[in-house]
């Protein structure tokens, strides 16, 4: 009887909606998004078998890292050769290559920005939420990892440990946290004098209570979005490390290790250059027509 009288009264389902079965129908509504969100899908496949590929050893018949001929030598896009993309100039088949580069830039990518949610995250809120001189020191602190210039503390952890991908995860992690910070301490600022929280206080909830259940559930919309759209950012970070030599390393690849192969040879194998480049192209592309379509669809003002 419950369920047909909500039926029945027109405004009853829009008020039975949750925030974020209500976002969900605003992103299913938004072309772009949906459309991004299926080509990522495609991508992160495609990554993902590029990745096992290279793990089992040629599992498809096509490594990104063996040589398929005795002697280096690049070949053009050949369907009849069986080089859907080519292969480089030392024989290595493009396509696996792509795909396995794919799969690592989405992996450094996806892992850089999960270590910066949960440091921004338990950083911002607990600053925000404590306010004071502690909310001062702590900001403060981030203030001065902010001063100091991303390009000259990858190159000391370079110096220091060596080069490995390990080291991509913890300098990008290390830096990519501290606009997250700020993020959601202004808005545990904001949450930190409504009803609810004063509601917990009264009934003896501690702060660390209260910051779990309470401020980070309240605040999670602008987290999510921004960390759609940093994902792209870390790619194109990444890309950029790797392109100037410091990041990834053979025998592994990053799209940003290939497009920079390929920028060394433009002119006789333009094929190296133009494919990487357009997957991370589109993949950047895509991230933020999914990043915008979240913001729109959990953007407070629209609703």
């Amino acid at each position: 009887m419950a369920d047909a009288a909500l039926a029945s009264h027109p405004g009853g389902a829009a008020r039975g909606r949750s925030l974020w079965d209500d976002a969900r129908r605003r992103l299913a509504r938004n072309p772009a998004a949906v459309i991004g969100l299926g080509v990522l899908a495609v991508l992160t496949v495609l990554g993902l078998v590029g990745v096992a590929n290279y793990s089992f050893a040629g599992l498809m018949g096509l490594h990104p890292v063996d040589m398929l001929f005795r002697e280096s030598v690049s070949a053009p896009p050949s369907l009849g050769a069986g080089f859907l993309l080519g292969t480089d100039t030392q024989g290595r088949d493009l396509f696996a290559r792509v795909m396995f580069g794919l799969g690592i830039s989405l992996a450094v990518g996806l892992v850089a920005t999960a270590v910066s949610l949960v440091i921004g995250v338990l950083w911002g809120a607990t600053a925000g939420y404590i306010g004071g001189a502690v909310d001062s020191a702590m900001m403060r602190f981030v203030d001065i990892l902010y001063s100091v210039p991303f390009i000259f503390f990858v190159i000391l952890l370079m110096v220091a440990f060596g080069t490995n991908i390990w080291l991509i995860f913890v300098a990008i992690g290390a830096v990519e946290w501290l606009t997250m910070a700020r993020i959601v301490r202004g808005q545990t600022i904001s949450l930190r004098q409504k009803e609810f929280v004063e509601a917990a206080k009264a009934g003896g909830a501690d702060g660390a209570a209260i910051i779990a259940r309470h401020i980070v559930p309240n605040l999670m919309g602008p987290v999510v979005v921004f960390a759609t759209l940093n994902v792209a950012r870390v790619v194109l970070l990444e890309s950029f490390l790797s392109f100037l030599g410091l990041g990834v390393q053979e025998p592994l690849t990053s799209l940003g290790k290939l497009i920079a192969d390929g920028a060394n040879n433009m002119d006789t194998a333009p094929w190296m250059i133009v494919y990487p480049a357009v997957v991370m192209f589109v993949t950047l592309l895509c991230l933020n027509f999914v990043g915008d379509g979240l913001r729109d669809a959990l953007d407070p003002k629209d609703r």
